[in-house]
C-alpha cells in the first residue's frame, strides 16, 4: 500500500516526506540501505553515501553479492557525480574486493571496467593491477594471477599501500600452503 500512496504524491511533497523520515531514522537504530533510499528519494544523494557503504559492508558480510555490488556502485556513482574521482575509485575497489570474494568474475570485471578510467595515481595503478591479477585467477589462470599478485609486494611496500601489501602476503602464503611449503608460507605472514 505504501508504494501506491507514494506514487500518488507530488514529487515535491514526496521529497520532503522522505527527508523527514531520513532525518528521523538517522539517529536511531536503522537499516542503512533503507535510510540511504530515503536520502536518495529526498534528492540528498551525498547524505546517502555513508549509509550505502554501511549497507554494502553488511551485505558483503552476509554474502549477498547483488546487494553488495549495487550499494557500492551507487556510492561510487554519487561520489563521481560530485567530482570526487578518488573516492569513487575507492568505492569501486572495495566493490571489486567484495566481488572477488562473494560475487562472480563478471561482477569483478565490471568493477575493473569502472576503475580503469579513474586510476590516476601510482597507488591506484597498483590497485588496478591487483584487481586484474585477481580477476585472471578467478577466470582460471590461477598460476599467472598468483604470480602477478606476488610480484606486487615490493611496489605495495614502496607506495605505503598496506592493504595491497597485506593482500600480496596473504595470497603468497596461501599459494605456498597449497603447494605444501609451510616454511615459505610463514615467511609471508
Amino acid at each position: 500500500f505504501a508504494e501506491v500512496a507514494q506514487a500518488q504524491l507530488p514529487t515535491a511533497i514526496a521529497k520532503v516526506l522522505h527527508e523527514r523520515v531520513a532525518t528521523w531514522l538517522e539517529p536511531r537504530l536503522h537499516e542503512p540501505g533503507r535510510l540511504a533510499a530515503h536520502w536518495r528519494a529526498a534528492g540528498r544523494d551525498a547524505a546517502a553515501v555513508p549509509h550505502l557503504l554501511n549497507a554494502a559492508m553488511l551485505a558483503w558480510h552476509a554474502a549477498r553479492a547483488e546487494e553488495t555490488f549495487d550499494f557500492h556502485a551507487q556510492a561510487a556513482q554519487i561520489t563521481l557525480a560530485q567530482g570526487l574521482p578518488d573516492q569513487a575509485f575507492a568505492h569501486w575497489f572495495d566493490n571489486a574486493e567484495a566481488m572477488s570474494e562473494i560475487g562472480t568474475a563478471a561482477q569483478t570485471a565490471e568493477c575493473l571496467r569502472q576503475l580503469e578510467p579513474l586510476a590516476r595515481t601510482d597507488a591506484q595503478a597498483l590497485r588496478l593491477q591487483f584487481v586484474r591479477a585477481v580477476l585472471r585467477a578467478a577466470q582460471g589462470d590461477v598460476d599467472a594471477g598468483f604470480s602477478e599478485v606476488g610480484s606486487m609486494l615490493a611496489d605495495a611496500i614502496a607506495l605505503g599501500d598496506t592493504r595491497i601489501e597485506a593482500e600480496c602476503r596473504f595470497a603468497s602464503a596461501n599459494r605456498a600452503t597449497a603447494d605444501g611449503d609451510f616454511d615459505e608460507a610463514l615467511q609471508h605472514l
